[in-house]
């Protein structure tokens, strides 16, 4: 019995190490979900199971504001089972303080057992009149359940339920091992979430620099043109004067389409796809250094090494943040770029002569500094920013090739 019972334990701790290590490498949410449910069913058996989250955002078909004392409403997020009436992303409907059972695993963040669901005491009919209220009726009679919450930080996201026409099936053990199981769901849920809210940052925080580089480059030529084009009619009578205009107007048009192409190509390196990191990230400096009369060196090895697309994207990106800071930050006049083949690492340097700060600062709304280190973390790569307030700064990156 010890032997079997070890052996029981074993199976059930590598179902949980695999639910674990498909955690990290992977965001979809619903995949990841039905994989628990489908894993779940492998230690602890079920004849009806899903997962539902609490719904946060509003409700657009509500005929009645929402009271977050007394409504907390779920959604479906993935089904495994007999009951083909319960599809995903349907809505359930929760009253607290009515329905008590919830109440009851809102309060404990602890599964709750129904050993019988025939039973008439306070919990149990709470139970089965909230999943007949909500599901209809089984499609075939179940004798024992689970109420299991999702547990992230102490916050409850939703809540899993197995059903089993089993009598008495479910005990304390089979709900500590379902409750490690909704807690994996539970992390999944608060990664995805996190990784939504950096990826909407990260857009937000992007589309702020564009709006301040076009406010600094593209609009002040443009202003300049009107400006110019007004003197060349107030003064059309004097052909001097118009053409001197007119020149203007010109080199104000020509330098807005070189910052705006810049611009463009800066938001969409296509080159990225199939030409070297290198010579892309050497181009778009230089391209900056010239419109803003900076001096460029460049070091850029012969044999770089093959990455993935989306690792040459963020290289390229934690380069150019550092080749801006450079100019719009630290009044550069020379930046130093290397890309070089090192080992099994590709090496990235940005080095510039600027006035340089103390990077253990604290800087409130400076978010690029903040983005190179995430997208460095993603990259699995190591980022060094040295730099002191009067001698510049040099930024490195050292990206794994594998």
């Amino acid at each position: 019995r010890l032997e079997i019972a070890h052996a029981r334990r074993a199976r059930e701790m590598g179902k949980l190490l695999q639910i674990s290590n498909t955690l990290t490498s992977t965001l979809e949410l619903h995949r990841l979900f039905d994989l628990i449910l489908q894993t779940l069913n492998d230690v602890v058996a079920f004849d009806e199971a899903f997962i539902a989250e609490f719904i946060v955002e509003p409700d657009p078909l509500a005929t009645e504001p929402a009271d977050p004392d007394t409504r907390q409403d779920a959604r479906i997020v993935s089904i495994a089972g007999a009951n083909a009436g319960l599809i995903k992303n349907q809505r359930w409907r929760t009253t607290l303080p009515r329905d008590i059972a919830i109440a009851h695993v809102f309060d404990t963040r602890q599964p709750l057992v129904f050993q019988n669901l025939a039973s008439d005491d306070a919990h149990t009919s709470s139970f089965r009149n909230w999943f007949v209220g909500n599901a209809g009726a089984p499609k075939r009679p179940m004798a024992s359940a689970m109420l299991v919450p999702l547990v992230a930080a102490d916050n409850i996201l939703g809540f899993m339920v197995l059903c089993t026409s089993l009598k008495s099936y479910y005990d304390v053990h089979l709900a500590d091992l379902a409750l490690a199981f909704a807690n994996q769901a539970a992390i999944a849920a608060e990664n995805a979430r996190l990784h939504g809210e950096a990826v909407r940052g990260a857009a937000i925080n992007e589309r702020a620099r564009l709006a301040r580089d076009l406010h600094d480059s593209v609009s002040q030529s443009l202003y300049g043109i009107v400006l110019g084009s007004r003197t060349a009619l107030a003064g059309s009578e004097d052909p001097g004067r118009v053409a001197n205009a007119l020149e203007y107007v010109l080199k104000l048009a020509e330098s807005g389409l070189t910052e705006m192409r810049a611009l463009i190509r800066e938001l969409r390196p296509e080159q990225l796809q199939e030409g070297s990191l290198g010579v892309v990230l050497q181009r778009q400096v230089e391209a900056l250094c010239t419109r803003h009369a900076i001096s460029l060196t460049s070091s850029l090895s012969d044999d770089e090494p093959l990455l993935p697309p989306q690792a040459k994207e963020d290289a390229y990106r934690i380069a150019i943040e550092a080749a801006n800071n450079a100019v719009k930050h630290a009044d550069a006049t020379h930046i130093n770029l290397t890309v070089e083949h090192r080992g099994a690492s590709l090496f990235i340097e940005v080095r510039d002569n600027g006035r340089g700060f103390d990077p253990s600062e604290k800087f409130v709304d400076h978010y690029g500094l903040q983005g190179m280190h995430e997208r460095a973390a993603a990259l699995r790569a190591t980022l060094r920013i040295d730099s002191a307030n009067g001698s510049g700064t040099t930024v490195q990156l050292l990206l794994p090739i594998a």
